[in-house]
């Protein structure tokens, strides 16, 4: 992992990624309810690339999601897939 790239950018981490590429399959992208680390404001960023991006917010979980509420991801993977 290059550390010094990512704490030389480090007033960059948040910004959205403007690609000239577009993925048009279905991705799913997983919010927790307690974190602002994917907000509903950049869903139409995200679109932008991910043409197809599916959104589920998991509320009452943090960054953890994994492992606050395993069933309920484990629920929207398999929906997902």
């Amino acid at each position: 992992m290059n550390i010094q790239a990512i704490y030389d950018n480090l007033e960059y981490i948040f910004e959205a990624v403007d690609s000239p590429y577009t993925f048009d399959k279905p991705a799913l992208f997983i919010r927790a309810g307690n974190s602002d680390y994917i907000l509903p404001d950049d869903y139409g960023s995200i679109k932008k690339t991910f043409t197809s991006a599916q959104f589920h917010t998991i509320e009452g979980a943090s960054h953890w999601v994994h492992a606050e509420k395993p069933d309920e991801l484990c629920d929207i993977f398999n929906n997902f897939i």
